[in-house]
């Protein structure tokens, strides 16, 4: 059982990113949920749009026959897809804060780009890796979600496109290696930043609530008013911000 100095010592993050405390963890997501929405409704509505613009290469590739009707109709569905999750968001932007409607757009473009992936051409290759390594960083560091539900999609996606490079268009080792170290680096740096990133914006808020606490205390303690005897209270407490954001930056007691 840990002693209570461990506990003061314990930092407020578990080690997917998320609060300790399940209550701080749902008022981190309420407060966050509107911007949240906004950003992954517009991602998706943008995502949609230029998935569906590379039908432009599917006819240069596959003429107008029955595989570029397939993966016409492929990319219609996951258009339809990603901004059926837009609709939803702008309706529901409570439903952004779970990470729940963010998975489901990844996973939907991840199925999408794999289909792609199976059909395309060995000529089409560095076209189709591209557009993978793009997915991965792209999934890491602009969508919105929980971090570790997108380190499990994105590593998901990154050994079934292994595969079918492997299977379906019968990669050379020296182009496997490239797939497997490209995509593998891809993984390693976004999930690293993207941790990082997730990491920071929860220490923020942490330390911008232990103040809210302090100053709350502070006031309801001494019964100063909101004028300007108040102001100099909150000055010298936000001299103590830094520190406390330093502190949980470094896992130290606050």
């Amino acid at each position: 059982m840990p002693s209570r100095d461990d506990s003061a010592t314990q930092s407020p993050l578990t080690r997917t990113g998320g609060f300790r405390d399940n209550e701080l963890e749902r008022r981190f997501r309420l407060e966050h949920e509107n911007d949240d929405a906004r950003h992954l409704a517009w991602l998706s509505a943008v995502t949609a749009v230029l998935f569906l613009s590379f039908t432009a290469l599917d006819h240069a590739l596959f003429g107008t026959g029955r595989l570029f009707l397939l993966l016409l109709g492929m990319r219609l569905a996951t258009a339809v897809s990603l901004l059926g999750v837009t609709w939803h968001l702008v309706r529901m932007p409570a439903q952004a804060s779970s990470g729940v409607r963010a998975t489901i757009a990844e996973s939907v473009l991840l199925m999408a780009l794999l289909s792609v992936a199976a059909t395309y051409p060995a000529g089409a290759f560095s076209s189709v890796e591209q557009g993978m390594t793009l997915y991965v960083l792209a999934i890491y560091f602009l969508v919105p979600g929980r971090w570790i539900f997108t380190a499990i999609v994105a590593l998901i996606g990154t050994v079934a496109f292994v595969v079918i490079a492997t299977l379906r268009w019968n990669t050379a080792l020296s182009a496997w290696a490239t797939i497997v170290v490209l995509l593998g680096f891809g993984n390693f740096i976004g999930a690293l930043g993207s941790y990082r990133l997730n990491s920071l914006r929860r220490l923020q808020y942490h330390a911008l609530h232990a103040f809210r606490q302090s100053n709350d205390q502070l006031r309801r303690g001494t019964g100063v008013p909101m004028g300007w005897p108040s102001r100099l209270v909150r000055c010298v407490i936000c001299r103590s911000l830094g520190s406390i954001l330093s502190n949980a930056l470094s896992g130290s007691p606050l």
